[in-house]
């Protein structure tokens, strides 16, 4: 039988609950699932494949979580994702390469560092009246902030202590995930197969579950769907899941 790791955290040891669903039907397929805590140095020899599942705190270890994946590409196990594809993933500055591309993506201002922007000029010059700013590494809304115009200047000093000697993006605040939601697709081997339509709940602008949020599996448009699929072909890598 093939042993395939799965890639979790230490909060979860024994895989996030939405793994477990998986396990029955590999071991009747002849895989059986291993869980590996990324950052408890396991030994990955036996392994036949690794997959990248469940690593929900690598925003709070960003140095240990990128030696490790230097660790990675020094050893012979297959890796789902690909660790460059990781690498380029968990970083939201990819979203500049794509638009740079010409992948329509919000309206964004990639900023290096924080302390040498002045939030409520940003704010003026592009004629936004709202915006979301979060660090370039995070997940799950984790250090999402919702700014106005207003507001701008009295956070400033607030924002260069949270935000301080971090990446950030400010993004033009889309009204439409409150009043439409956000739409989160799945895709295997670069092909669509289901999705999900998130809101948030009421006065919130952030559509994690884990924030009040809730989501229903529905059909996007099909121009979504194209959309999203243009991207994943266009990565030269073979992506395992999206």
């Amino acid at each position: 039988m093939k042993k395939v790791g799965f890639v979790t955290a230490d909060n979860h040891p024994e895989l996030y609950y939405d793994d477990r669903h998986l396990e029955a039907g590999l071991w009747e397929a002849g895989i059986q699932m291993v869980p590996v805590v990324w950052d408890q140095d396991a030994d990955l020899s036996h392994l036949d494949a690794l997959v990248f599942r469940s690593a929900w705190d690598y925003h709070l270890k960003t140095e240990a979580f990128e030696a490790w994946l230097d660790e990675l590409e020094k050893m012979s196990v297959p890796v789902f994702n690909p660790v460059s594809v990781v690498r380029k993933n968990y970083d939201k500055f990819y979203l500049k390469e794509l638009s740079d591309a010409g992948v329509s993506v919000l309206p964004t201002r990639y900023i290096e560092n924080i302390e040498s922007v002045n939030l409520k000029n940003i704010l003026k010059e592009t004629g936004w009246e709202k915006a979301v700013i979060k660090p370039a590494i995070s997940m799950s809304a984790y250090g999402t902030r919702l700014i106005d115009r207003e507001r701008a200047e009295a956070f400033q000093s607030e924002l260069v202590a949270e935000y301080g000697g971090k990446r950030v993006l400010i993004q033009e605040f889309a009204g439409e995930i409150v009043s439409e939601g956000e739409w989160s697709m799945v895709f295997f081997d670069k092909h669509f197969c289901t999705a999900f339509l998130k809101r948030p709940q009421a006065g919130d602008f952030r559509v994690q579950s884990e924030l009040g949020g809730s989501l229903a599996q529905t059909l996007p448009p099909e121009r979504v769907i194209w959309q999203a699929q243009k991207i994943l072909f266009d990565i030269p890598e073979p992506l395992l899941y999206a």
